[in-house]
């Protein structure tokens, strides 16, 4: 998921200090909560517990801010998006990761959105086991374990007994 509004940054990262990525990182970390309450309390099948309400007013809280109306752009194109009633307050960019948020919690998927092992980036993992945004991350991430520099230091080794090095 890559919220960012400025071009020398490509990714997002949690440890990002702006305003913009803190309180998304605050409505992820809420949003995660109030998945997990719901699971729980899906669980049990009874009234909402007192810990569920108090997450979903906390989340709501900090949803208010964003306000969206629905809106279909001039044809030829026919298609529904959401526009912010208030683009001077917030980046377009905070809204549609807000709205992508939200549509992650509504399909149960929040829990996909990670950051990367490597560098920290938030990404959306295809595959439940994903730890890494991108290859090169993966690879970085494995060329750091002892078991990769064990067998390059013995590759090493040889290439340079049969090339005379």
């Amino acid at each position: 998921m890559n919220c960012n509004e400025y071009p020398q940054s490509k990714w997002v990262a949690p440890t990002d200090r702006r305003p913009v990525f803190q309180r998304m990182h605050g409505i992820l970390e809420l949003a995660r909560e109030v998945e997990s309450a719901l699971g729980a309390h899906a669980a049990n099948a009874g009234r909402p517990s007192i810990q569920l309400v108090a997450k979903l007013r906390r989340l709501n809280k900090a949803l208010a801010g964003y306000t969206f109306k629905p809106h279909f752009p001039d044809p030829p194109r026919f298609f529904l998006i959401w526009r912010s009633l208030d683009p001077e307050r917030v980046i377009p960019s905070e809204h549609r990761a807000v709205l992508s948020l939200l549509k992650l919690l509504e399909l149960k998927l929040l829990y996909r959105v990670r950051s990367c092992s490597q560098c920290t980036t938030w990404f959306f993992a295809r595959y439940r086991h994903g730890k890494f945004c991108k290859t090169v991350c993966q690879q970085k991430h494995y060329a750091l374990s002892p078991e990769f520099k064990d067998g390059r230091r013995s590759y090493m080794r040889e290439y340079r007994r049969k090339h005379g090095y």
